[in-house]
């Protein structure tokens, strides 16, 4: 495992299209990511708060379910150990992905509340 780099989203937004999703612009990632070569990535968005999230998990359709799984869970557990490294005192995981849900569940996490999320482009 290790940090995302800007050479890491050719294959990202292959993953991406491997599940029907549309490629996420560089810019809309958070700077801090890891990703397992093969497996899958994730981010850690950071606030100005003791508050952090993680946040737009994408693993690799070809490759088997609980492995993808496994390579999450790894991830967030590191994600985990950078933001107490950090500072922080709670982190979420915001997913769509019941897999990605499933996998920090396994690592003690629980649904916090259900709610919309709402974007726009700010221009």
């Amino acid at each position: 495992m290790r940090p995302v780099t800007s050479d890491d989203f050719v294959v990202i937004d292959r993953w991406l299209s491997l599940w029907d999703h549309p490629p996420i612009h560089p810019d809309l990632y958070p700077p801090t990511g890891l990703i397992e070569d093969g497996f899958g990535a994730g981010w850690i968005l950071c606030t100005d708060s003791k508050l952090c999230l993680m946040e737009n998990f994408v693993t690799n359709r070809e490759v088997d379910r609980t492995q993808r799984r496994d390579a999450c869970i790894r991830i967030a557990v590191a994600l985990e150990k950078i933001a107490k490294e950090r500072g922080y005192k709670f982190m979420g995981a915001y997913t769509a992905v019941s897999s990605v849900k499933e996998a920090v569940e396994q690592i003690g996490y629980k649904l916090a509340n259900m709610s919309w999320l709402l974007g726009r482009e700010l221009t």
